[in-house]
């Protein structure tokens, strides 16, 4: 699964919230950095007492892809944490691997620095899958996960098609053209429309990308295996919300792809899958995405 089939087919974000490369700090009192071995993970934290709810972007994206989502959950009383990917964003670059699993251990990273104990997880595409990886090494610490438009899954090519595959992206996503290609390809992700601020939000992250070394850290994660993490889904307990778009570019049947997925897990999942949305329906439409998440959490907290 992945990016093949849309690339052959075919916050108003800001630039103080995406940094350059020397890591300066940006203003604003909820910014924090979780140490993770050689480096930091970026994210910022809504604060209050309720209960928590961390959420990662895909990749190639930054923790501003929740500037719709993340308000409304917060609204309803839940403190929310928005991080940034290794390698993107804020975050420290210079990592030695960029795989789903490394996206993972950095998000429990996250909820041992906000001293976190338990938290609902969230994650979009290949962090999707990473959410599951931190949900199966943790269970005591995750309360339930939802995974948007999740990619977890390495494609059902043969090893020739793959390495092909491989030469294909590796071509791509080199400098000089490779931020522009992902900026392209980003935009066809939408189906039923794009968001109002989306033209100032791919060119953030055109920029993100052209500082010395975010390329190649989404490269790297474009090229990483989805298999340890999918080997895992079975010992995934954690109830878990599954949302995609029917008109996913990224799947060949999206529906179905849920099922697949829904098979592998080894909790309770409810699957909901949205007329005429892409691969981000947490962006294209917040609300129906916010009111589903909601009553996935709600339901679990009062049992009904």
């Amino acid at each position: 699964m992945g990016i093949t089939a849309g690339l052959l087919a075919g916050v108003v974000a800001t630039s103080s919230l995406m940094t350059g490369a020397d890591g300066k700090t940006p203003a604003g009192p909820l910014f924090e950095r979780a140490s993770v071995g050689e480096g930091w993970i970026a994210y910022e934290d809504t604060g209050g007492t309720g209960p928590v709810v961390l959420c990662l972007p895909g990749m190639g994206d930054t923790r501003q892809e929740y500037r719709f989502l993340a308000p409304l959950l917060q609204k309803a009383g839940y403190r929310v944490l928005t991080a940034d990917l290794r390698g993107h964003g804020d975050s420290s670059l210079g990592f030695a691997t960029y795989r789903p699993e490394d996206l993972g251990d950095d998000a429990l990273a996250v909820l041992d620095h906000a001293r976190v104990a338990k938290a609902t997880l969230v994650g979009c595409s290949v962090s999707a899958g990473s959410i599951a990886w931190a949900a199966a090494k943790a269970p005591d610490r995750i309360e339930a996960i939802v995974m948007l438009g999740p990619a977890v899954r390495d494609g059902d090519e043969g090893a020739v098609q793959k390495t092909m595959n491989q030469w294909l992206y590796a071509a791509l996503f080199s400098r000089p053209w490779g931020p522009s290609v992902w900026g392209w390809f980003f935009g066809t992700l939408f189906k039923k429309h794009h968001p109002q601020d989306f033209q100032a939000y791919q060119s953030a992250l055109v920029r993100m990308l052209n500082q010395p070394g975010r390329q190649e850290a989404l490269k790297a994660m474009i090229l990483a295996s989805k298999k340890t993490v999918s080997d895992r889904l079975g010992q995934v307990k954690a109830p878990t919300l599954l949302v995609m778009g029917n008109a996913d570019p990224d799947f060949p049947n999206p529906r179905a792809e849920a099922e697949t997925i829904r098979s592998r897990l080894g909790g309770s999942t409810q699957v909901e899958v949205l007329d005429g949305l892409g691969h981000y329906p947490h962006v294209e439409e917040p609300e129906a995405v916010s009111g589903l998440v909601l009553r996935f959490l709600q339901e679990r907290t009062h049992g009904s």
